[in-house]
């Protein structure tokens, strides 16, 4: 890192979210063929339609403007099209690779005891949007640098593993 104070910017990869508009695109294309076709089910065709056009619609705006996380000394902030929400360093505890799905790889960490903010609170641990322009392990290693260096003191080892 640079400087102790110099936030550090990570953007959503262009070409992840490319092929996943793309994806989308071709899905919406077969949810148009669907409403024309007449052994169709209406509500399939239709919510397919609906569904992946709306996808298309989010992954051109994403294109346009993509998520950006900034680690900075007050904690890591994560923009993404109309939200912006910062998380204090003292507000997680660490960092690990969590798969919420097969083939997805995201980072999440775990909040600190006693920390209460809406759902969050209750399911315990958070996680970043995928998609960035740095692999999973390497943000993860990046994180964990960052709240080393910014967030408090902490007692015993952050959990930096695999979920």
């Amino acid at each position: 890192m640079a400087t102790t104070d110099s936030p550090i910017i990570v953007k959503e990869s262009k070409g992840k979210i490319f092929g996943l508009w793309l994806g989308s695109l071709v899905l919406t294309a077969g949810g148009a063929w669907m409403v024309q076709d007449p052994t169709t089910k209406p509500w399939e065709a239709w919510g397919g339609l609906i569904f992946f056009g709306a996808c298309v619609l989010i992954m051109t705006l994403l294109l346009i403007r993509p998520a950006v996380l900034t680690l900075g000394p007050e904690g890591f902030r994560v923009q993404m099209l109309w939200r912006n929400s910062l998380t204090r360093w003292d507000e997680v505890t660490g960092f690990r690779v969590w798969s919420p799905g097969r083939g997805v790889r995201q980072i999440a960490f775990d909040y600190a005891p006693g920390y209460k903010r809406g759902l969050k609170s209750v399911l315990g641990f958070g996680a970043l949007p995928g998609n960035w322009s740095k692999s999973p392990q390497e943000l993860l290693d990046l994180m964990t640098e960052c709240k080393a260096r910014w967030g408090p003191a902490q007692e015993g080892s952050m959990t930096t593993g695999a979920l």
